[in-house]
């Protein structure tokens, strides 16, 4: 599969509104291979205080974006990718929880 700059998606990534982080969560979370290249080839522009504020904010929503990686890498990719972290949505979420988290609330 062709690696993919990410484009739109790349410039959507770096923006630093508190409205993108759960638009591009939920994208994590999708069986779209193209889409999770994307957002790992943008990681490094993303900010990280949006997105840990909403990851701290929503920690049920992460931990079900992160089942449906899994379930996802199992259904369609396991025999692609055997190893989990050679799967990009593994390393998309090694990634985002290496975010450090706010430890008190404002």
């Amino acid at each position: 599969m062709a690696s993919c700059g990410g484009g739109n998606l790349g410039r959507i990534i770096s923006r630093k509104e508190s409205w993108i982080p759960p638009f591009v969560i939920q994208l994590v979370g999708e069986y779209v291979v193209e889409i999770l290249e994307a957002i790992h080839n943008n990681l490094s522009s993303l900010d990280s205080t949006v997105y840990a504020a909403f990851l701290n904010d929503n920690i049920s929503f992460w931990e079900t974006t992160k089942q449906r990686v899994v379930s996802y890498w199992d259904c369609y990719y396991r025999r692609t990718w055997k190893h989990r972290e050679d799967y990009v949505g593994f390393r998309i979420i090694e990634h985002l929880d290496s975010v450090p988290l706010r430890t008190s609330r404002v």
